[in-house]
């Protein structure tokens, strides 16, 4: 396949696989932190879902009452739909299910 040999495929996996984890150790950490015990296994999608919606992120915007047009970085947080719509981006990536737009 065309993608296999793509380093920018590889780093994005990787990316993702990073994601899945830090997701599962934010979960391990939260449920412990609640001292709730966990029955079964929570999906990882939800363990990432929860992550990304937990953790805030800075964004940058551009500071238009700027003259020099600077940019600034704000704290943002997802929302869960958001989240969610990222998530199952990230799983399908770490799954290796990716769609690549071929050029006709």
């Amino acid at each position: 396949e065309r993608c296999m040999a793509d380093p920018l495929f590889f780093h994005s996996k990787l990316a993702s696989n990073c994601c899945v984890a830090l997701g599962r150790a934010h979960c391990y950490i939260t449920n412990v932190e609640l001292h709730s015990a966990v029955h079964g296994t929570v999906p990882v999608e939800r363990q990432v879902t929860q992550m990304l919606v937990s953790v805030p992120y800075f964004i940058s915007i551009s500071n238009t009452g700027n003259s020099g047009g600077d940019e600034v970085f704000v704290l943002s947080k997802l929302t869960s739909p958001q989240a969610k719509q990222i998530t199952t981006s990230i799983v399908a990536l770490t799954e290796g299910r990716i769609d690549i737009p071929v050029p006709v």
